[in-house]
C-alpha cells in the first residue's frame, strides 16, 4: 500500500489588485425630482498560479487525471456611469415614473473591449400597482482558469461514452437514429467496446475564446394592497447568451451519433477520434477534446412569481415568502445549426418553487422552508420510445421520468447583541431521491439517481447543521 497509494497535494493561488474611484450625487433639480448620477473608473489585475500535485504533474496517477501548471494574468480598465431620471410625479395614474440609465466600457488585455448598458423603467401607477421593466446587455470575459488551463488528461471507459457498442443487439434497444449513424460510420453491430479507456482532454482557450455577451429583457407587475402586508409580483424574462464559454463533456460522442443529420466531418463528430478498422483496438474511442470553447447561442424564457406576507401579532411576527419559476423556453445551439431543447428534461425542470415561513419572537426566529421541483421526462431525447427488450422477460418499459418533489428544511436562530446561533436540518423528512432506469440518455446519474443540483439534499439524506457567528 505504501508503494501503490500516495496523497497528492496541489495549490491554487489567486491574486487580485483593484483600484476604483467613484463619485455620486444629484446633478440638477428636475420638475419630478433631482437627477441622480454616478461616475466611476476601475483598474483591475487578476493573476492565477495553479500547481497540481507532483503525481498529477508527472502522470503517475494510474487511470486518473494528469495535469500541468496553470499560470497567467489579465488586466482590465473600465469606466462607467449611471443616471436616475425622475420623469413624472404626482399626476393621475402616474404617482412616480422614473428611468434608470447605466453604461460601462470595459477593455480587457485578453479579449479586447466592449460596451454594455441597461435601461430600467419604474412606473408606480398607485399605492396598489407598479410596473417595472429592464432591457440591457452584459459582457463576461473568460476567467483565468478558462484561458490558461494547462491541458489535463482524464480517462473514461468505453461503455461510459460510446453509444455504438452492440448497437444492433435487440436487447440493448438503441434508438433507430443511433443504429443508422453507427452503421454509416462503419462500426459493426456487434462491436463489443473492449478497448482501453478513452482520454478526455480539457484545456484553456487562450487566443481562441471570445467573451460571452447577452441581451436580456424583463417586464413585470407588482401588486401591494395597502394595509394588508401582502405583496405580489409577476415578471416575464427573456435572456439570450451568445458565445457562452463551456467545456464540452464526453457526452459529445453520444450527441454525434444521435444527430438525425449525422455528418462525421462537422459539429460534435469533429471533437473525438476513433481507431479505424484494422488498427490496434479498432473502433475504440481514443481521445475526446473537451477543451473550453464558445457555444454559438443559448436562450431561455419564462415567468417568475413572488408572494410575500408580513404581520405582527401580540405573540410575535409572521413572515411568509414564496416564489415560483415557470421556464417556457430553454434551447442551446451547441454547434452551428445544431439546436437542442432542454426544457423539461431531467435536471431542467419547467417548474420550480420555494417558500419559507418564519415566526419571530424576541431574539428567536423559527423557519420552515419548502422547495418544489416539478416533474421531468427524458422520453424522446434521443428518439427513445421508452421501451426496451429484455431477453428473459420480453418487452418492458423504461422509467425515463421523475415526478414532482417537495423538500423540507427547518432551522431555529437565536440572535443576541454580539453573537448569533443557528441550528437546523435540511431534508428534515429524510425523503429519498427519485430514480430513473439505468442508461437514460442525456442524464448524469449516480447509479439510477439523477445527479443534478436540485436533488443534492435528497442524495445526502437528512443533514443537521449548527452555525455560530460572533461580532467583535
Amino acid at each position: 500500500m505504501a508503494y501503490l497509494v500516495a496523497v497528492d497535494r496541489g495549490n491554487t493561488k489567486f491574486d487580485q489588485t483593484i483600484f476604483e474611484a467613484q463619485i455620486t450625487g444629484d446633478l440638477i433639480d428636475m420638475p419630478a425630482g433631482p437627477l441622480g448620477a454616478a461616475f466611476g473608473v476601475q483598474f483591475r489585475r487578476d493573476k492565477i498560479n495553479d500547481v497540481p500535485g507532483e503525481f498529477s504533474r508527472n502522470g503517475n496517477s494510474w487511470a486518473s487525471t494528469t495535469s500541468g501548471i496553470t499560470k497567467g494574468t489579465d488586466n482590465v480598465k473600465e469606466i462607467y456611469s449611471e443616471f436616475e431620471l425622475p420623469l413624472v410625479r404626482g399626476v393621475t395614474a402616474v404617482q412616480d415614473l422614473s428611468l434608470n440609465l447605466s453604461g460601462r466600457y470595459s477593455d480587457y488585455k485578453s479579449v479586447g473591449d466592449a460596451f454594455t448598458y441597461k435601461l430600467g423603467l419604474n412606473w408606480k401607477l398607485s399605492d396598489l400597482a407598479r410596473v417595472r421593466s429592464t432591457v440591457g446587455t452584459s459582457f463576461r470575459a473568460p476567467a483565468l482558469y478558462e484561458l490558461y488551463l494547462n491541458d489535463q488528461v482524464g480517462f473514461l471507459g468505453q461503455f461510459s461514452i460510446d453509444p455504438c457498442i452492440n448497437w444492433a443487439d435487440p436487447d440493448v434497444n438503441k434508438p433507430q437514429v443511433i443504429q443508422d449513424n453507427c452503421a454509416a460510420a462503419g462500426i459493426p453491430g456487434d462491436y463489443a467496446g473492449l478497448g482501453s479507456s478513452a482520454q478526455i482532454i480539457t484545456g484553456g482557450g487562450l487566443g481562441l475564446l471570445e467573451p460571452e455577451t447577452s441581451d436580456a429583457l424583463s417586464v413585470g407587475l407588482v401588486i401591494t394592497p395597502p394595509g394588508t402586508g401582502l405583496s405580489f409580483a409577476v415578471d416575464y424574462w427573456d435572456i439570450k447568451v451568445k458565445d457562452e464559454i463551456s467545456s464540452s463533456s464526453a457526452g459529445i460522442v453520444g450527441r454525434c451519433y444521435a444527430d438525425p443529420n449525422y455528418d462525421p466531418n462537422s459539429g460534435f463528430c469533429t471533437s473525438f477520434t476513433r481507431a479505424a478498422a484494422g488498427e490496434p483496438d479498432e473502433f475504440t474511442i481514443l481521445e475526446v477534446d473537451a477543451k473550453f470553447r464558445n457555444i454559438p447561442t443559448q436562450r431561455t424564457k419564462g415567468f417568475d412569481a413572488n408572494l410575500s406576507y408580513e404581520r405582527s401579532f401580540g405573540f410575535g411576527e409572521i413572515e411568509i415568502e414564496g416564489e415560483a419559476t415557470r421556464t417556457t423556453y430553454d434551447k442551446a445551439e451547441l454547434y452551428e445549426g445544431e439546436v437542442y431543447d432542454y426544457n423539461g428534461l431531467v435536471g431542467e425542470p419547467k417548474w420550480t418553487g420555494n417558500t419559507q415561513a418564519r415566526f419571530k419572537r424576541g431574539d428567536w426566529t423559527f423557519a420552515w422552508t419548502t422547495a418544489f421541483i416539478g416533474g421531468e421526462d427524458n422520453i424522446g431525447y434521443e428518439d427513445e420510445d421508452g421501451l426496451i427488450t429484455i431477453s428473459y422477460a420480453g418487452l418492458s418499459r423504461q422509467k425515463t421520468s421523475v415526478g414532482s418533489v417537495f423538500i423540507h428544511d427547518f432551522s431555529v436562530r437565536y440572535k443576541a447583541d454580539n453573537y448569533e446561533v443557528t441550528a437546523g436540518a435540511t431534508n428534515i423528512l429524510d425523503k429519498d431521491p427519485p430514480r430513473l432506469s439505468y442508461g437514460v440518455a442525456g442524464t448524469a446519474r449516480l447509479g439510477t439517481i439523477p445527479l443534478t443540483s436540485q436533488y443534492y439534499s435528497l442524495i445526502q439524506g437528512r443533514t443537521g447543521f449548527v452555525a455560530l457567528s460572533r461580532r467583535f
